[in-house]
């Protein structure tokens, strides 16, 4: 009697000693792949004591960038807690990783960034079968060279290390540094065994053209920081200007080379901060600014940290976040009432002597 090809999987199961969470993956890749048209073989790789990897070989429709094959092998790897947690992506060892949307890792890898969210809820909501759709995607216009579209907005710079943070107040960054070159003091912190966080006071900035240094106090080091450039970047680059041969040519061609050198002088073998922001063609993702900041840390021997920029948190921030207009006039009602409260009750408090300040 011939085996239907769901008795002949079982037979297999059977015969190459698959454990049950296994075989439960196996056969969602099976329903998967009998659904699809753009699958062409799976297979197992290896195992270990965290999941499996499974070998998804996928075959592109557009195959018109040299860099992506008709068929490519996808390393997929399955927790142990799948489907509770959902399956992750490596493209083949040799797969360029210098196309966006990839996510960034230590390991020199291709990792697909395939959804704009959590894959967990991805899987939760539309199953293996919607993961399988998102990648399919992805491969799809990375073959075409549209992973980046204006109404999704401009990929940020992708880093493939631990990154230290400025903070940085980026709304008020533009009318303050203006069309020309400025100089700042900038607080240096490091957080021992975790990070290196710089602040940057834009209140305090000199002209970068003129002769005056900032003064610097303790625990504070030199910046630059140049105005948008004027000439627009198209091309996506990856891990950009993370050492000195890699930053010179940024400056070079988006800013001014002379005043940079020029600050080196000052800076007298001093560490020193430069803040490069970059122009897209159209608003980043998440924001409606098409002004990309690139921060930079320099030793003295022309080192290279990457620093990731954080802005800070003013009231208009937050009242974008959360959907609720900031409303003075009830502030100010609420803050009488409450001191009007305190003096009735608590005659002795200080609060009771509504001053200034004392609430």
């Amino acid at each position: 009697m011939l085996m239907t090809a769901r008795q002949g999987f079982q037979f297999r199961v059977v015969e190459s000693g698959m454990d049950e969470k296994f075989q439960k993956i196996w056969e969602d890749l099976e329903r998967v792949r009998e659904a699809r048209s753009d699958i062409d073989s799976i297979s197992k790789l290896t195992s270990d004591p965290h999941g499996y990897h499974i070998q998804v070989t996928m075959k592109i429709n557009v195959p018109n960038r040299s860099e992506v094959q008709e068929k490519e092998p996808i390393d997929l790897f399955f927790p142990l807690t799948y489907p509770a947690e959902a399956p992750t992506a490596s493209m083949r060892h040799d797969f360029p990783t210098d196309f966006p949307h990839l996510n960034p890792n230590l390991n020199g890898l291709a990792l697909p960034c395939i959804y704009e969210g959590d894959l967990n809820e991805l899987l939760f909501l539309y199953g293996l079968e919607g993961f399988f759709q998102c990648l399919a995607t992805w491969l799809d216009n990375a073959a075409k060279g549209t992973l980046i579209y204006p109404d999704q907005g401009w990929e940020p710079i992708r880093y493939d290390a631990n990154v230290s943070t400025l903070i940085l107040d980026t709304r008020a960054y533009i009318k303050v540094v203006g069309t020309k070159p400025k100089l700042v003091a900038v607080i240096d912190k490091e957080i021992p065994l975790i990070t290196e966080i710089l602040f940057a006071n834009l209140k305090s900035i000199t002209d970068a053209i003129g002769k005056t240094f900032p003064k610097l106090g303790f625990g504070e080091i030199p910046g630059i920081l140049f105005p948008p450039s004027l000439k627009i970047q198209k091309i996506y680059q990856p891990n950009v200007a993370i050492n000195k041969s890699s930053l010179e040519p940024i400056i070079a061609d988006f800013f001014d080379v002379t005043i940079w050198t020029n600050f080196i002088n000052q800076c007298k073998g001093m560490p020193y901060l430069i803040v490069l922001p970059i122009r897209r063609p159209f608003h980043l993702i998440g924001t409606d600014s098409n002004i990309e900041y690139l921060a930079r840390l320099v030793d003295p021997e022309g080192d290279v940290t990457i620093l990731r920029v954080r802005t800070e948190c003013d009231v208009e921030t937050l009242q974008k976040l959360n959907g609720v207009k900031f409303d003075k006039t009830k502030k100010d009602f609420f803050d009488r009432l409450w001191k009007s409260w305190i003096k009735n009750w608590f005659p002795s408090s200080p609060h009771g002597n509504t001053t200034d300040g004392c609430l």
